[in-house]
């Protein structure tokens, strides 16, 4: 490959004339490796970095994330192992440096073995798995009587951000300086929904959807407070939550579970959902 203008471009986001080039370079390496990229880069927010030789994009990476951020990326088939892998690496090390990043994670497609042989090869070092699960069942599920119980969900407003990040931290055991500068972005767009999951009126968990376009829509954010589980409670919403987007029309329903989270795990195969993919999340020191 000529080394003749080669270009980087940095963007926050993608603008209109990246994007198809980019939606196209996806397509490209979805169809090539039988994956399903997990990110929708119209509508996630996120960092793009754009790897060009003259006005061909020959590979991309996306940074997703303000604390510790997720790296995904991929290069044209025809053009791996030519260094653009390790070149969008370091040009996404250097933009974590100047934010005073401490590490990075990159991730990895279990179905991509060279994808994950990379991420070691540079130095990750394998810090958890999750499995993308999608509802098996199509047909419409009916919804359980949340209010027999005294469970009820209430849409959140972009006002009550800090509520929705006290209780997700809470749930997930995450550092509320992270998580709610991400609840507080997150909250304001169009395609992303959040809502408590209330009981008698009181707030015991969370729970978000995000629309992914092509009518999928993800579940996510879905925590209980350790209080009141054991109960009935999360399997009651995720049900009333799977069937109120069936009635919405969407198409393919998914969510995210780490791989040694038995419990959510055994939840999510009872409720309907299967396995399509895992990813690896390898940390990189900054």
């Amino acid at each position: 490959m000529s080394t003749n203008h080669i270009r980087t471009v940095i963007t926050e986001g993608v603008n209109a004339t990246d994007l198809p080039r980019l939606q196209a370079l996806i397509a490209i390496c979805q169809q090539h490796d039988q994956i399903h990229f997990p990110v929708n880069v119209a509508e996630t927010p996120g960092t793009a970095l754009l790897y060009y030789e003259t006005d061909t994009l020959l590979g991309f990476a996306y940074l997703l994330g303000e604390h510790n951020p997720e790296l995904l990326g991929a290069v044209h088939p025809h053009y791996r192992r030519q260094g653009i892998g390790r070149s969008l690496l370091q040009t996404a090390q250097t933009w974590c440096r100047t934010r005073q990043q401490e590490s990075l994670l990159v991730v990895g497609l279990d179905t991509i073995p060279a994808g994950t042989a990379f991420a070691k090869a540079v130095g990750g070092e394998l810090s958890f798995s999750e499995y993308h699960m999608v509802l098996s069942n199509t047909d419409s599920q009916s919804s359980p009587f949340l209010n027999e119980e005294g469970l009820s969900l209430r849409l959140a407003t972009h006002n009550e951000a800090s509520e929705i990040s006290h209780l997700s931290s809470t749930a997930f055991g995450d550092d509320p300086a992270e998580i709610e500068p991400w609840i507080t972005r997150e909250i304001l767009r169009s395609n992303r929904r959040f809502f408590f999951i209330e009981l008698h009126g009181t707030p015991i968990g969370t729970i978000s959807v995000v629309g992914e376009g092509e009518g999928s829509i993800d579940i996510t954010t879905f925590g209980i407070l350790p209080a009141y589980r054991q109960r009935g409670y999360g399997r009651k919403v995720l049900q009333h939550t799977v069937a109120m987007l069936q009635a919405e029309g969407w198409s393919q329903i998914a969510l995210d579970v780490e791989t040694d989270n038995t419990n959510a795990l055994f939840l999510y195969q009872s409720c309907g959902f299967h396995q399509q993919q895992a990813y690896h999340y390898f940390k990189i020191l900054l």
